[in-house]
């Protein structure tokens, strides 16, 4: 069965495949990764169809294997480059941008790569859509290239996506290594695809180098086939497409973020090694944002990280920014929170810090505070932006600000963060809200999400029925050293939006059966505005399954980036990875329990596609893995009984043959609550007795699924010495399909 196959694929998730191509499989068995460049792949359109998915609190989703790095430099053994920072517009604004037409196909080996592709079919973009910007940087060897995308669909018939892939630039012009002329660090886009990024000299290989620290924006819009666009000391090579907003700067600046259009921009803003926040297209520098500008509250010596944006405005201006600040020069403990005009410059300024101890008003926890750890190692370099997030609650007013932080742990199994001398941390997402009229006077923190090494403990998550299905846990248990929470990101309602690993009490949900496992997941943690808590709903996890619309073929999530060797990864989930408008026309952020109000999100995901249709997942014997960026976006109602949460209707599921139903009681046999018979009682009687015999017997002539009692999937004569030893245990015997 789908499910007991997969038991062995997620327990070595974290080896899968990189990535190849859009939601799609080669027809020539080669892999169908798109050349960056060939110049005939700079733009690419295509569909791109959402496989609807229910939320362990039932709401409805959609998912789609969006877009995946592009094809590896001969040099490498990797198939394709792996994806580093992600990044989708804060704002969804109605569409002016797509047009032509667009790639569509729903089979297996269809696709946009005319070498390793079969031909796919064509449809025009409709009218009347909205669209959200999303980039994310790829790199593999010395390959380190900027990918942006125009995602657009119709409020009124959401599961279809119409999708421009963008080469927004390259950092070298062919696929030889050691060519490359600029390393990149993801920053941000925005829905206008306005995409910043940042660029420096480190370890370069070229001819024509940049030199220094360098942000650069593309309009991706105005790219085209034809022309690549690399990034060099020159510039950019695409003429009128790129932006050069700081050349060859002596002083380190982190990736940046912008002003979006829509609010007034696009302007980039973000920070500097100085202390400094550069804004105005890095034409201006100023270090107001480090010192409050209400009384009572305290100021920061420095800041940290890269910077979190939303487009609202209690502080003043036409958004509002946030920084993790740091005081007496080795504690980062303040959050810097700070209105911005339409040229990033800081307007009413509120620095606050952190308490010693972080309560979660729904459990009870209390969690030890040490110090805000999200922009530690590359991501200083790498990005991208945001390492914290920022939202209002819509019913009171009061600014929300979301960061994660350290707990204290002395009981993590020896493991060690970043080859130094802590032990590995376990940690929390802290949430500081206050009126922005009174910041000093109002200031409160909660603790949204907990993990704690010491207990072996996390926050507790339930179902929609109210029973818990599991909890938060360390990353430990996967035997690796590093943060257990990602970076955080939040709508317009003051959800919060994070990955983490998850101990899954299993289907039969009691703790410490033989069916709990561990996996990564994402989750949205729900917004109180009564408490200021938060509860956890459970969007999806490893060793989920889905059916894929455009290839027809199944394909297990089989990999969640959070920690790298020595810091939160630069590829897993961070304060730019959703948007926070919400979804057109559906959301309400007065009731931050409408799951529209996510607008959409973007993600990294492994995964493998069931390519030869044998029910397994096997890249060994044929089965193409990929490093997808997924794109994620609420659907309406709860449309489908899906208890093998595969994403797929399941009586659908049963005629489609992917599941068995043996007792044809319209439940596929992997679901929860399927496997309580005890298997000697052939009868169902709930007993065993020697009338078991003749009901063995009856099975036995019938072929009937009763009769196996050596579970090899058939009815045959050595399943009566099967029977026999389990008769002799009775009701402590081993348990089979009712």
């Amino acid at each position: 069965m789908k499910m007991t196959r997969l038991m062995t694929l997620t327990a070595c998730a974290g080896l899968a495949a990189p990535a190849l191509a859009q939601d799609s499989v080669s027809s020539t068995g080669n892999g169908d990764a798109l050349d960056a460049y060939n110049t005939s792949n700079q733009v690419v359109k295509f569909t791109a169809e959402l496989t609807p998915f229910t939320s362990r609190l039932g709401n409805t989703y959609g998912i789609v294997p969006l877009l995946k790095p592009s094809a590896s430099l001969p040099t490498s053994t990797f198939l394709a480059h792996l994806p580093s920072g992600q990044a989708m517009s804060k704002s969804i604004v109605p569409n002016t941008l797509t047009t032509g037409v667009y790639a569509d196909w729903s089979t297996a080996g269809a696709g946009v790569n005319a070498q390793e592709n079969s031909a796919p079919g064509s449809v025009n973009a409709p009218a009347g859509m909205s669209s959200v910007g999303v980039a994310f940087a790829e790199f593999g060897d010395s390959a380190n290239n900027i990918i942006a995308g125009l995602v657009s669909f119709d409020p009124s018939a959401p599961e279809t996506l119409y999708v421009d892939r963008i080469v927004a630039a390259t950092n070298q012009t062919t696929g030889v290594d050691g060519t490359d002329n600029a390393q990149f660090g993801m920053g941000v886009i925005d829905a206008h695809l306005n995409t910043t990024f940042r660029a420096d000299d480190f370890g370069l290989g070229g001819g024509n180098q940049v030199s220094g620290n360098n942000m650069y924006r593309v309009n991706a819009d105005l790219r085209t086939n034809g022309v690549l666009n690399e990034i060099n000391g020159s510039g950019g090579s695409h003429a009128g497409t790129t932006d050069v907003l700081l050349a060859g700067s002596a002083t380190t600046h982190s990736p940046g973020s912008q002003v979006e259009e829509a609010v007034g921009g696009p302007s980039g803003f973000g920070p500097n090694f100085n202390g400094e926040l550069a804004y105005d297209d890095y034409n201006s520098v100023t270090t107001a944002h480090l010192t409050s500008t209400f009384p009572g509250l305290t100021a920061a010596a420095d800041h940290r990280g890269t910077m979190g944006y939303s487009p609202i405005n209690p502080l003043g201006g036409v958004a509002t920014a946030l920084t993790l600040g740091r005081i007496n020069g080795t504690e980062t403990v303040d959050l810097s929170i700070f209105g911005i005009d339409a040229t990033g410059a800081p307007q009413d300024v509120a620095v606050i810090q952190a308490p010693t101890m972080i309560s979660d008003p729904i459990d009870g926890y209390v969690a030890p505070f040490a110090e805000f750890r999200g922009y530690r190692s590359q991501m200083a370099f790498r990005g991208p932006s945001g390492a914290g997030a920022i939202s209002q609650d819509a019913v009171t007013g009061e600014v929300l600000a979301a960061a994660v932080f350290d707990i204290a742990c002395n009981n993590c199994g020896g493991l060690v963060y970043g080859g130094g001398n802590a032990t590995a941390p376990v940690q929390g997402i802290s949430v500081a809200s206050f009126d922005p009229a009174d910041p000093a006077g109002t200031l409160d923190w909660n603790l949204a999400a907990w993990v704690d090494g010491d207990t072996g403990t996390g926050k507790p998550v339930f179902n929609g029925s109210g029973t818990q299905i599991g909890e938060l846990t360390a990353i430990g248990v996967f035997g690796v050293a590093g943060p257990s929470i990602s970076g955080v990101s939040m709508d317009a309602a003051g959800n919060i939006y994070f990955v983490a690993p998850f101990f899954d009490y299993g289907p039969d949900g009691v703790i410490g059966g033989t069916d709990d496992d561990f996996d990564s997941a994402l989750f949205r943690a729900v917004y109180d505005s009564a408490t200021g808590g938060y509860d956890l709903e459970l969007i999806l996890q490893t060793g989920y399954i889905f059916t894929s619309a455009n290839t027809g073929l199944d394909y297990v999530v089989t990999f969640l980036d959070i920690a790298d060797s020595n810091s939160t990864s630069s590829g897993t989930f961070y304060g730019h990875n959703t948007s926070f408008d919400g979804y057109p026309g559906l959301a309400d952020a007065t009731d931050p329990s409408n799951h529209f109000n996510l607008g959409g999100l973007t993600i990294a995901m492994d995964m493998t596609y069931d390519s030869n249709g044998d029910g397994m997942f096997d890249e060994a014997l044929g089965d193409e893995g990929y490093n997808y960026i997924f794109y994620i976006s609420p659907l309406g109602g709860s449309n489908i009984t899906d208890c093998n949460n595969n994403g797929v209707d399941d009586a659908t599921d049963i005629a489609n043959g992917t599941s068995d139903d043996f007792n044809a009681d319209g439940i596929p046999d992997e679901c929860p609550g399927q496997m309580t018979r005890v298997c000697a009682d052939v009868n169902n009687d709930g007993m065993v007795t020697p009338t078991d015999f003749s009901a063995w017997v009856g099975a036995f002539n019938t072929q009937n699924y009763r009769g196996d009692q050596n579970f090899d999937g058939m009815v045959t004569p050595t399943d009566f010495s099967a029977w026999v030893g389990n008769y002799n245990q009775g009701l402590a015997g081993p348990l089979c399909l009712n």
